[in-house]
């Protein structure tokens, strides 16, 4: 059994692009997503024009941006602050106050 050569790519692990197309290694389905970096770390679970980008605030919410940057909110295809509570559930808060949100930022 021959691996397709772009899941063995760093794009793949990293990024989710672990599908073939005509426009090279690009993520086909959410599965891609869902198993790579980019969704742990970013949120980014869902595929979308061959790219995983952000879909829901669970999915901000089980990563790696909004526990440490209080990014829990989905908005336009990627995670952002968007409210005081989620500022307030993140290491921002917990180690800095810095705990409202003010103009998408988390501060004191």
């Amino acid at each position: 059994n021959e691996v397709a050569p772009c899941r063995s790519t760093e794009g793949c692990r990293a990024r989710g692009l672990c599908g073939e197309s005509d426009a090279g290694c690009v993520a086909l389905g959410d599965e891609d997503c869902r198993t790579a970096l980019v969704c742990k770390d970013w949120g980014s679970c869902g595929a979308e024009a061959g790219a995983c980008v952000t879909q829901s605030d669970e999915d901000c919410r089980a990563s790696w941006f909004c526990r440490i940057k209080g990014r829990c909110t989905a908005r336009r295809g990627r995670c952002v602050v968007g409210s005081d509570a989620d500022c307030g559930r993140s290491e921002l808060c917990r180690s800095r106050r810095l705990c409202s949100e003010q103009e998408g930022r988390c501060v004191r």
